[in-house]
């Protein structure tokens, strides 16, 4: 006796919005695949692992350079501090002042 193909049950991914739609399953196996933008660039610090389309420009790499505000040569797009940070150098000397004696000043 034939097969009736119209009683099987086709397996796939039945949503239209998917990229491997299958028009002809009649049973969703959770196999649908979708386009997720992300940076793909597993050396990135935004890397997307599901990410299957790049976005222009949308990765973050580490940027070492000097992370405090208060040193000379801050860098505020430095994301990993690398102890290259210079402060101005204070100094302290006396000086003698007729009218008020001895003074430190710095």
């Amino acid at each position: 006796m034939p097969v009736n193909n119209r009683d099987q049950e086709i397996p796939g991914c039945t949503d239209p919005e998917a990229n491997n739609y299958n028009p002809d399953a009649t049973l969703d196996n959770g196999s649908c695949e979708y386009d997720t933008v992300g940076c793909t660039d597993p050396e990135a610090l935004n890397y997307n692992e599901d990410a299957n389309i790049l976005c222009n420009d949308c990765c973050i790499y580490e940027i070492f350079g000097c992370t405090d505000p208060e040193a000379e040569n801050y860098d505020p797009t430095a994301t990993e501090d690398d102890s290259s940070c210079e402060y101005a150098e204070t100094s302290c000397f006396l000086y003698y002042d007729a009218w008020k004696a001895w003074d430190f000043r710095i």
